[in-house]
């Protein structure tokens, strides 16, 4: 093809020629695709392993998923208890409360209508008091007694005599 002169018509040979470069080209140009073929195809099998792994995540995250779930439900078990406990401390400081107020009220009454250990003290002291009154006198009448018994037998023996005496 030396000189190309766009006037003339091809020969057969400019056309085997063209034939022949372009069939080169061409199939560079196929080989280049079946490279990127087989390189889309290493791609689709990189995606295809990447959306496998993807998927295992996926399973992976629901079972993740499913377990916080569980806590949730576990924690939500545990605010009801906490609000049961809750309610209970509420009743029991009322009832401590009452209790308490109870409790004063008794110690009140305690210290107003009962005998303390010195309000005992001083009774018990009063009643030693009066047994050693009680005794004292006793001894006294026993004293008393005796004497009354001698007048008497005195008087008896004052009485004889007189009688005795006005007889004669």
């Amino acid at each position: 093809m030396g000189d190309i002169n766009t006037n003339q018509p091809a020969t057969k040979a400019d056309l085997n020629s063209l034939e022949s470069k372009l069939d080169d080209k061409f199939k560079g140009i196929d080989d280049k695709f079946k490279g990127m073929d087989d390189k889309f195809k290493g791609m689709d099998d990189k995606f295809k392993g990447m959306d496998d792994k993807f998927k295992g995540m996926d399973d992976k995250f629901k079972g993740i998923d499913d377990k916080f779930k569980g806590i949730d439900d576990k924690f939500k078990g545990i605010d009801d208890k906490f609000k049961g406990m809750d309610d209970k401390f509420k009743d029991l400081s009322g009832e401590i409360l009452k209790n308490g107020f109870k409790i004063d009220r008794l110690i009140d009454r305690l210290n107003t209508e009962f005998a303390t250990k010195e309000d005992s003290n001083r009774i018990f002291n009063l009643l030693d008091a009066i047994a050693g009154d009680i005794k004292s006198y006793q001894r006294k009448d026993i004293l008393r007694g005796d004497a009354v018994m001698r007048h008497e037998e005195q008087l008896a023996g004052h009485e004889t005599r007189i009688t005795f005496l006005e007889k004669k």
